[in-house]
């Protein structure tokens, strides 16, 4: 029953996806893909990620993020890198070789962290990280994917269900709680651990009221969840922008109170810094089996 289930749903899938490859053709592509080399696409190197979620390596095949809006996510650091400008998207063409190059040569890599599956136009037209994966699983290490847009992991369920035992991944979730649900559950239900990795954003949906939701859907459906601070710069163009947009939202009351919390007075460093409040603890369930 439920590979049939699958099997229809692939179908709608495959129904899409040559719907949306008949509108691209008549379309500009979205982003301005540009290629070169970087030591950084597999490294040691940190990352803006939930306090329980550590690992040691990094697989980053992109500089860039096609979903950046300064309107809708100001709180993105990618805006405000100045090695990149929006529109375009850096593929680091050595991926796939570092990768394999540090896997084979018998280094305990720890648990691994894979990103960059937001930017789906890229990836469709280059496949590395479905080259990232192929590679991965066939090694016993644990494997982290942290992401907003789910398309991609869909669409690769059959690779990641090889090595599910191993894998997790983390679904960001911003200040309005909206998330794709139905591909959380696609992921679910083959058996992989999905994580709600929730971005709070004090007095806005940072209270037990306004999680309460999220938090039951989690419970019934037997995924994690897991909480972060909004990060603010002490200054700069990354903060103002954050600052608008909750004012234009929330109220000039909840902006001052925000300023209050994040002060200007406090050097916040590249990634700026969360407020000074107690997290609300983190769920993790079992591993699940397929049902």
């Amino acid at each position: 029953m439920m590979d049939a289930a699958w099997k229809e749903m692939q179908a709608r899938e495959e129904l899409h996806k040559t719907e949306d490859e008949q509108n691209r053709e008549t379309e500009e592509p979205p982003v301005n893909i540009r290629y070169y080399r970087s030591p950084s696409a597999f490294r040691r190197a940190g990352a803006l990620t939930p306090a329980i979620l550590s690992f040691t390596y990094r697989t980053s095949p992109f500089m860039g993020c096609e979903q950046c809006d300064t309107e809708r996510n100001p709180y993105c650091f990618e805006h405000y890198n100045p090695w990149w400008k929006k529109g375009e998207i850096r593929v680091k063409t050595n991926t796939t070789t570092l990768l394999r190059e540090v896997l084979e040569s018998g280094e305990d890599v720890g648990n691994l962290l894979v990103d960059g599956f937001d930017n789906l136009y890229t990836e469709r037209k280059t496949r590395i990280l479905n080259g990232c994966l192929e590679i991965l699983a066939g090694y016993p290490f644990r494997v982290h994917i942290q992401a907003t847009r789910l398309e991609l992991l869909v669409e690769y369920l059959p690779l990641l269900e090889s090595f599910r035992d191993r894998l997790t991944v983390w679904v960001s979730v911003a200040d309005e709680l909206a998330f794709q649900r139905d591909m959380v559950l696609a992921l679910a239900k083959r058996g992989i651990l999905v994580v709600l990795t929730v971005l709070l954003f004090p007095f806005v949906n940072s209270g037990e009221e306004e999680l309460a939701e999220i938090r039951r859907f989690a419970d019934e459906h037997r995924l994690g969840i897991a909480f972060a601070w909004l990060r603010l710069q002490h200054e700069g163009p990354q903060r103002e922008a954050v600052l608008r947009r909750i004012e234009r939202r929330n109220g000039r009351e909840v902006a001052e109170k925000y300023r209050a919390l994040y002060p200007a007075d406090i050097p916040a460093g590249r990634f700026g810094r969360g407020p000074s409040l107690p997290l609300p603890p983190a769920v993790l369930p079992p591993r699940r089996r397929q049902y």
